[in-house]
């Protein structure tokens, strides 16, 4: 796949993990740390830990151990939805993409117009 310039989804999902990650659970590591409370051991706490691990933490406004880390949340949720959905599309051809723009015009107008 690669020598026709194209890349597989697994692969590119594959490479985003492994330069992104690491470095999002070092940060959350030292969040913990600084941010030593007992309360973070309660039940609660360990729930906002828990969801910061595995990328959930932007579901509940008020599960984020750092509002910060909700971008990183969002930005792979955006990679496991965006892409396998460009892929659905390219299959369609191109009168699905007129169909998608005019949905997406219609939400940008029915959503940010107050």
């Amino acid at each position: 796949e690669e020598e026709r310039g194209e890349l597989s989804w697994k692969k590119y999902i594959k490479r985003r993990l492994y330069s992104i990650l690491p470095q999002y659970y070092f940060c959350i590591f030292i969040l913990l740390l600084m941010t030593w409370r007992i309360t973070m051991f309660s039940k609660e706490g360990v729930g906002k830990i828990l969801e910061s691990i595995f990328l959930l933490q932007n579901y509940d406004k008020n599960n984020a151990i750092n509002g910060v880390t909700g971008t990183i949340a969002v930005l792979f949720q955006l990679y496991f939805i965006a892409i396998p959905l460009y892929k659905w599309l390219i299959k369609r051809g191109p009168y699905i993409w007129i169909l998608v723009e005019a949905i997406c015009f219609l939400l940008k107008r029915t959503i940010f117009i107050t």
